[in-house]
Parts: C-alpha cells; sequence; structure tokens
C-alpha cells in the first residue's frame, strides 16, 4: 500500500497571505480614490472662482464704458459752456 499524503491547500499562512493582499489592495484603491476626489475638489473650486473672476472682469468692463461714456458726456458739455463763455464775452 502506498501512502498517500494530502496536502492542505487551506493552511493559515495561507489564509493571511491571501487577507493581506487583499487589504494591500484595498488600500491601494482606497488611496487613489481619495487622491481622485481630491483633487477633482480642487479642480471644481478652481473652476468656480475662475467664473467668480470672469464676472467681475465682465462688470468692471462694464463700469469702465459707463465712465467713458459720462466723461465723454461731460467733455461735450465743458466745451458747450466755453463756447458760451466765449460768445457772451464777445457780445
Amino acid at each position: 500500500m502506498a501512502s498517500t499524503t494530502t496536502t492542505k491547500w487551506i493552511t493559515p499562512s495561507f489564509i493571511a497571505t491571501i487577507v493581506g493582499w487583499a487589504l494591500t489592495l484595498s488600500v491601494f484603491i482606497w488611496n487613489f480614490s481619495a487622491k481622485s476626489a481630491a483633487m477633482e475638489f480642487r479642480i471644481s473650486s478652481l473652476e468656480e472662482k475662475n467664473s467668480m473672476l470672469e464676472q467681475r472682469m465682465k462688470d468692471a468692463d462694464a463700469l469702465r464704458t459707463t465712465i467713458q461714456t459720462q466723461l465723454a458726456e461731460i467733455k461735450t458739455d465743458l466745451i458747450w459752456i466755453r463756447n458760451e463763455l466765449s460768445t457772451r464775452k464777445d457780445n
């Protein structure tokens, strides 16, 4: 009779190795997803700040245009006043 030795595949060290690899992989996935979420938050924050700055630039441009228009009106009024004064002085 030949003696047959049965080998156990599921040993405590085998289970510990599998659990260790599973934990290692899950930690890598967790770190990657946390880093990805942090970068996504930073990108969305920068996009929001960019849109706010674009709106402020549009508002500043509108204000600059308004000021230029008002200065042109004042200049026209001053020219008219100067002409009126010079015609009154001549009379």
